[in-house]
């Protein structure tokens, strides 16, 4: 009889104890699926398109309706970081008569008469024969030392700059540049011809009456007649005040990776019958996606058969068609351009080119998801440019540093998933995120269900991301700044 009061005491201490256990899981279990909701909304909707302009776009001085191809590559705003949209040209890119005349140019004591007909095959040399719409060629020269100087400006571009020869030799490069000029692009040209690194950008510069114009410009370090030279080549759209497209040079011109795979003569044989194949059931579509190095890498991969293959590339085409990869440009992602850390740069040890992904970073007042896909397809479509002979993957290097549940776009996320297991099928060499947090893991087990078996086996989820990327490429090519606190 003593023991039963007892007994009922420590029953009511044990239901408190559960009660208030429950309690405590209910409420945790509220607020995040409140914070989940709420990330959710703020992801399928358009974002607040007002407030103060982001840092990406107050360092670059820009408007919110403007952007600029050198911050296509790069994060805005960071004078730290170079970007690099081709590497190691072939030395062979100029035929030997081009490459005489350029060296007697640069020996001459005239550098602002060239070869009438140098212009353009410098152009066709690196880039191949430019769009219709680009009639005006020329070049400049810049020295390591002093890359705010004219050393030389063909006549072509100084004719049309309407500039006198007198008027333009050893002259401030300012000279060109006007309001429509962004300094940001400037020093990142600036940059590339101290560092003597290849670049492409275009910018945006000013004739003698001060009417604008466009310039999609390719530079390149030269190594003769003298080391500092830098050779950029200028062509000009006829395209008035809208940005036009950056041009690359085609993936012919970049050196073979050193580790291209040599296939033997069914893999040869069987590329030719898939592309007949997919040529045949979409006659009026590009199959420029469908080269030769991927072709022949799918095929290669784990002894496919032709059948799997061509069904493999029939549905990426269909992919392709419904989301119009190849009729989407830069103009239609100019806000996600703006906004947005996607970004190429540089190339790990086996010449593959990497693309970094700073979600924390993103510019939330001015989010958009149709946007940011858009900016998804426009990067990739032109990462694939990047890509040198023999190789036909790419790295992936997410900095999750300050990536918090407001920047978890569910809609956009299983996008892009369906995107890589269709659209980019194969084309993914290595994922490396991090640092860890319970945001980034509880993301990973939303995509991971989502993830093909030999998509979701290339990703490093990492405490130490940067160690991760440096077992792939040198520590030089990691950007500054990424994952720094």
């Amino acid at each position: 009889a003593m023991l039963k009061p007892a007994g009922i005491s420590l029953l009511v201490v044990i239901t408190g104890w559960l009660c208030g256990a429950l309690a405590q899981f209910f409420l945790c279990f509220g607020i995040v699926a409140f914070l989940m909701r709420s990330a959710e909304a703020n992801a399928s909707q358009p974002r607040n398109q007002t407030g103060p302009e982001s840092p990406l776009l107050a360092a670059g001085n820009k408007s919110a309706d403007s952007y600029d191809s050198a911050e296509l590559f790069t994060a805005a705003g960071s004078p730290k970081y170079m970007w690099r949209t081709h590497d190691n040209l072939t030395l062979n890119a100029f035929s030997d008569t081009v490459l005489g005349q350029v060296a007697a140019l640069l020996q001459s004591s005239n550098l602002t008469q060239p070869p009438a007909a140098l212009d353009r095959q410098l152009w066709e040399a690196f880039l191949g024969p430019p769009p219709d719409s680009h009639k005006t060629f020329g070049f400049t020269i810049c020295k390591r030392g002093a890359p705010d100087k004219f050393v030389g400006m063909s006549d072509a571009l100084r004719s049309w700059t309407g500039y006198g020869k007198e008027e333009i030799l050893q002259k401030p490069v300012s000279l060109l540049y006007g309001k429509a000029t962004l300094t940001s692009t400037i020093e990142v040209f600036y940059r590339a011809v101290e560092r003597q690194e290849p670049l492409s950008l275009r910018l945006q510069l000013h004739k003698s009456d001060s009417s604008p114009f466009w310039s999609c410009m390719v530079m390149v370090p030269l190594r003769d007649p003298e080391p500092g030279l830098y050779l950029v080549l200028h062509c000009v759209p006829e395209v008035g005040s809208t940005p036009p497209e950056l041009l690359l040079p085609p993936r012919a011109k970049y050196q073979p990776t050193p580790d291209a795979p040599t296939y033997g003569a069914e893999i040869l044989q069987n590329v030719e019958v898939v592309r007949n194949a997919l040529r045949q059931e979409f006659p009026d579509q590009s199959l420029d996606y469908f080269d030769d190095d991927y072709l022949r890498y799918a095929l290669a991969k784990n002894n496919r058969t032709v059948d799997y293959v061509l069904g493999k590339a029939r549905e990426t085409m269909k992919w392709r068609i419904a989301n119009r990869v190849d009729e989407v440009r830069e103009q239609d992602a100019a806000s996600g351009l703006q906004t947005s850390q996607l970004f190429w740069h540089g190339f790990d040890r086996a010449r593959r080119p990497v693309f970094y992904l700073r979600p924390g970073c993103q510019d939330m007042k001015r989010y958009d998801t149709q946007q940011l896909w858009l900016t998804h397809i426009v990067l990739l479509e032109r990462g694939l440019r990047l890509l040198p002979p023999g190789a036909c993957t790419f790295h992936i290097v997410m900095d999750a540093r300050g990536a918090g549940l407001q920047h978890f776009d569910r809609p956009l996320a299983q996008k892009v998933l369906a995107g890589a297991a269709t659209g980019y099928r194969d084309r993914v060499e290595k994922i490396v995120a991090g640092p860890v947090s319970y945001v980034v893991s509880g993301v990973w087990k939303f995509c991971k269900p989502l993830m093909s078996e030999n998509l979701s086996s290339k990703v490093t989820i990492t405490n130490t991301p940067k160690q991760g990327v440096q077992e792939h490429m040198q520590v030089s090519d990691v950007p500054d700044g990424l994952f720094a606190k």
